[in-house]
Order: C-alpha cells, then sequence, then structure tokens
C-alpha cells in the first residue's frame, strides 16, 4: 500500500482499537477489532487524521493515555534555527 511509503513514526492506542501511522506530512488513523491482527487492519483503507503540517520535518506520533487525541513532534536536524514542535491534537 501507498500509505507505507517513508513512514517516519506509528503508534496503537493503549487499548489496541486504534492505529496511527505518519510520515513527514500526512496522518492516516485506522480503527481495529482486537480480535484481528494488526496487519489485517493495516489492510484496510484508512481516514486522513487532523495534522497542522506545522513541523519542519515531522517525526513522532503516539496516542495520549486516557485516550484524548494525539501528539506530534517534529525533527529539527536539517533545521538548525528550527525548535521542534510537539503538537496536540483532541479527539473529536
Amino acid at each position: 500500500m501507498r500509505f507505507f511509503d517513508l513512514l517516519t513514526s506509528g503508534n496503537i492506542s493503549p487499548d489496541g482499537k486504534e492505529i496511527l501511522l505518519r510520515n513527514k506530512s500526512q496522518i492516516w488513523y485506522w480503527s481495529r477489532n482486537p480480535e484481528k491482527s494488526i496487519a489485517d487492519a493495516l489492510q484496510t483503507a484508512p481516514l486522513t487524521a487532523s495534522y497542522a503540517g506545522n513541523e519542519h520535518q515531522g517525526e513522532g506520533i503516539c496516542f495520549v493515555v486516557d485516550g484524548r487525541g494525539y501528539y506530534t513532534n517534529s525533527e529539527t536536524r536539517d533545521y538548525p534555527e528550527a525548535i521542534s514542535n510537539l503538537s496536540f491534537y483532541k479527539r473529536k
């Protein structure tokens, strides 16, 4: 699947029911039945998750433990004057 080109990070929610994958400019979301394998879940079409595009080189992603949303962050190696952003995306 094209979604796996140039991935930089991914995370599975604490309850195992959600998956996030990202590259430098986009985030994808899958809902997962915990009785199915992760590989099976990733064979289905994802939704595009919210992302402000405010990171020079988007790298990391993780769910908040309490399920309120997810965080993203940026690498700044190629942008010496940049500050690494930590962004929070609230669950809708």
